[in-house]
């Protein structure tokens, strides 16, 4: 029974990040990666997959699936 709820409450975190809040006033996000610069989907640098989900939740873009999408704009050090 304990196995089960672990399972269950791990299961529920790893799934967080890929629900989107209704607004962006609830917003949260813990942030892990906060000096990894991301490509997105509009050729522009971001820092952070915090910053990757709010844009993917609230700015109608995407994580870019190769760098090279970003080549025209410089790599920022987070």
């Amino acid at each position: 029974m304990k196995v089960l709820i672990v399972v269950a409450l791990l299961v529920a975190a790893a799934s967080a990040q890929f629900f989107c809040p209704d607004s962006e006033a609830g917003f949260q996000c813990m942030e892990l990666h906060e000096h990894t610069a991301f490509c997105m989907s509009d050729s522009n640098w971001v820092c952070g997959k915090c910053e990757v989900k709010r844009l993917s939740c609230f700015g109608g873009l995407e994580k870019a699936k190769y760098d090279s999408t970003c080549s025209a704009s410089t790599k920022p050090s987070c």
